[in-house]
C-alpha cells in the first residue's frame, strides 16, 4: 500500500500512566494464548457469523457497552480508514488444540499492526485480553515487524490497577512506537452527543 494512504502516524502525550500492579486478576472464565503454534485471520468465527451489534440485549450496563463500541469502531474506521478493519475472527492452534478469538479491531501494514480493545471504562480487562490473548495470536498470524495495543475507553480513572505504564493518544490515530517496544496506549473518546456542534 502506498505510504500516503495510510493514517498519520503519531500522537502520544508526553503523559505516562505509572502501573498500579495491585489486584490485576484475570476476568473469569479468561483463558490465555499461551504456546500458539499457528494462527489466522478467518472471516467467521466459529458459530459461523459475527454477532450483529445493532441487535441489543442484555443488562443496562452491557448495553451502554454495545452502543460505545459500535460509536467507537466507526470512529475509528472513519479516522484509519481501510487499514482497520473491526471485528477480526482469528483461528489458532495451542497444545491444547484450536481455539478461536476476535480482537474488537485490528491495523495492519508491513511496518506495524496495531490491535484495538474497545471498553466502556478503563479496566485491567484489557491488559489481560491485549497482553495474554490477542498479542501472542496475532504476532503468529502476522509476523508484524512492530505491534501497538491501542485501549479506546469513554472513562480513564488512573486509580485502576492496571500492570504495566500506558500512554496516552491525543488523537485518534496509530501510535507511533520504537523498534521492539510495545507500550500499551489508551485513547480516551467520547461520541459528540446528539444536536452538539
Amino acid at each position: 500500500m502506498p505510504l500516503g494512504l495510510l493514517p498519520a502516524l503519531s500522537d502520544c502525550r508526553t503523559t505516562v500512566t505509572l502501573p498500579n500492579i495491585a489486584a490485576c486478576a484475570p476476568p473469569a472464565r479468561f483463558r490465555a494464548a499461551e504456546g500458539v503454534r499457528s494462527a489466522w485471520p478467518v472471516g467467521d468465527g466459529p458459530f459461523g457469523r459475527t454477532p450483529d451489534l445493532t441487535r441489543i440485549s442484555g443488562t443496562g450496563a452491557q448495553r451502554e457497552g454495545i452502543r460505545y463500541e459500535r460509536k467507537a469502531l466507526k470512529m475509528l474506521a472513519t479516522n484509519l480508514g481501510e487499514v482497520f478493519t473491526p471485528h477480526q475472527w482469528f483461528r489458532f492452534t495451542t497444545a491444547e488444540g484450536v481455539r478461536w478469538c476476535q480482537v474488537d479491531g485490528v491495523t495492519h501494514t508491513p511496518e506495524l499492526t496495531t490491535i484495538f480493545e474497545v471498553k466502556l471504562r478503563f479496566t485491567s480487562d484489557a491488559w489481560w485480553q491485549l497482553r495474554k490473548l490477542y498479542e501472542p495470536v496475532i504476532r503468529r498470524a502476522y509476523y508484524p515487524k512492530d505491534v501497538a495495543l491501542v485501549i479506546v475507553c469513554r472513562s480513564f480513572d488512573p486509580a485502576v490497577p492496571f500492570p504495566e505504564p500506558v500512554s496516552h493518544l491525543r488523537k485518534c490515530v496509530l501510535p507511533r512506537v520504537r523498534e521492539g517496544d510495545c507500550t500499551i496506549h489508551v485513547l480516551q473518546w467520547r461520541p459528540e452527543k446528539r444536536g452538539s456542534k
